[in-house]
């Protein structure tokens, strides 16, 4: 039995080196030469009919696998080798069920009988050969069958940089570990790592998640162009010109001037003033203004404490009221608001009520004026 087949379709081999009743008798005469020491428990022994009976069995398991062999039936031979090994194990034996796993394209169990056989024939004249056929096994490449659900996604293997292949496809790869790369329009990219086997077979399945939707976030306001034109300065200014009326006595008379202002994180702001009232001896008002400025959308509103120093006011100011040919101090208050045209310029309105020495009960002591604005910020 521990002949090796020696024919079979498209497949020549080597007559046995040794034959099966050489197997049994040695078997035989290596069992019944064991010695029995007087003070241990018997072995178990194995009696000649039983012995008979396994190598009957064992002949048997080896006939059938050989016409299987020559009948081309690799997976029934395959089957009758592994039968003999569990009876009656040789090297040949093991040899012959590699062969018949080779056939039958179960090359991981090939690879382990032919690995097996070097084991225990040392000595084989037929080493080298059958190493090389163990390499040659092992190079095998192995196929893969690659679906995706959806189907038709690109697929790429390691680091090939073009996709060539869609799914469904097969693809033949060397053994050893690969990852596969997934891509389809509307779908997530996805990875699978895959061990191929030497001449195996393999199933990739993989699911594409669909593309998530980005819930693109509310547009953000327009900036406040009113609050941008000052955005993280603590300290920022503006200059501008001034023109209306005023009313020293009885009648408003045109007025003109300049005004420079300073504001401190955004709000806090203080102002100088000076304007010449278009009148008798051109009165002058120079004076600051120190308040608060409310910024509402495009518009900033301000409200100030007005302090000036009124100079040259004779014939234009009120007889009793505001003096004549003196320097005199008038105080109130200042309203404005400025309507911001572009984050450095504004137009604005103004109106400003001042008494002499604050007296703000008397009212035929009142310097009033108003008019435009035109500012830059700076």
């Amino acid at each position: 039995m521990t002949g090796r087949p020696t024919e079979h379709p498209g497949t020549p081999l080597r007559a046995p080196r040794i034959t099966l009743a050489l197997a049994f008798c040695l078997f035989a005469r290596g069992a019944l030469a064991q010695p029995v020491a007087p003070t241990s428990p018997p072995p178990a022994t194995v009696t000649p009919t039983a012995q008979s009976d396994r190598e009957a069995e064992a002949a048997r398991a080896f006939s059938d696998a050989m016409t299987a062999w020559r009948a081309g039936d690799c997976s029934t031979a395959a089957q009758g080798f592994s039968r003999a090994m569990a009876l009656l194990p040789h090297p040949d034996t093991r040899y012959n069920l590699a062969r018949a796993l080779e056939c039958a394209n179960e090359l991981p169990r090939a690879i382990e009988e032919f690995e097996a056989f070097l084991r225990e024939s040392g000595d084989a004249n037929d080493r080298l050969e059958v190493t090389q056929r163990l390499a040659t096994l092992r190079a095998r490449p192995g196929e893969v069958v690659v679906t995706s659900d959806p189907l038709d996604a690109a697929v790429t293997v390691d680091d090939e940089t073009t996709a060539t292949r869609r799914t469904p496809c097969r693809v033949r790869l060397a053994p050893g570990a690969h990852v596969l790369q997934f891509d389809r329009e509307g779908r997530q990219r996805a990875m699978h790592r895959v061990v191929v086997a030497p001449g195996g077979s393999h199933d990739v399945h993989v699911a594409l998640d669909p593309v998530p939707v980005v819930v693109a976030p509310p547009a953000a306001p327009a900036p406040d162009r009113v609050l941008t034109r000052r955005t993280g300065r603590t300290l920022s200014g503006r200059v501008g010109l001034v023109a209306g009326f005023s009313v020293p006595r009885d009648r408003p008379v045109l007025s003109f001037g300049v005004e420079a202002a300073g504001f401190w994180r955004r709000s806090l702001s203080a102002q100088l003033h000076a304007f010449w009232i278009e009148t008798d001896n051109a009165p002058v008002v120079v004076g600051a203004d120190i308040g608060w400025v409310f910024p509402i959308e495009e518009v900033d509103l301000g409200v100030y404490l007005s302090g000036s120093a009124l100079l040259a006011c004779n014939t234009a100011c009120r007889e009793g009221t505001l003096l004549r040919d003196s320097e005199q101090f008038v105080g109130g208050a200042l309203l404005r608001a400025d309507v911001v045209l572009h984050p450095r310029l504004a137009v604005g309105l103004f109106g400003r009520a001042q008494w002499r020495n604050f007296d703000v009960t008397n009212s035929e002591a009142l310097l009033a004026s108003g008019g435009l604005s035109l500012s830059l910020f700076l």
